[in-house]
């Protein structure tokens, strides 16, 4: 869920430590995404394809990790297996 323990859900609002200035969040039944103001992305969850964008996969991350090689994010959305960015074309994804 985000909160640094094996809680996998609960009925009451949760804050997630380390997130500030959240302006979208995007969430399916096993991840989830969340940008912050200055254009950051977080993730967590299950990551066992890599969908979680921080260049590993095959583990599940209990609190949010920062998302690798993407800056200036204006909008974020995910699938079960994938995880989108809307990111401007000069800030060049890095290989």
């Amino acid at each position: 869920m985000g909160i640094n323990e094996n809680i996998w859900f609960s009925l009451e609002p949760v804050k997630i430590s380390g997130l500030e200035n959240i302006v979208s969040i995007s969430a399916n039944g096993s991840n989830s995404l969340a940008l912050d103001i200055e254009g950051i992305i977080w993730s967590w969850g299950r990551n066992k394809e890599g969908q979680l964008g921080i260049g590993e996969a095959g583990s599940f991350i209990n609190f949010p990790v920062k998302v690798l090689k993407i800056s200036n994010a204006t909008g974020i959305s995910q699938g079960y297996f994938h995880s989108l960015a809307i990111a401007p074309l000069r800030n060049k994804i890095d290989n």
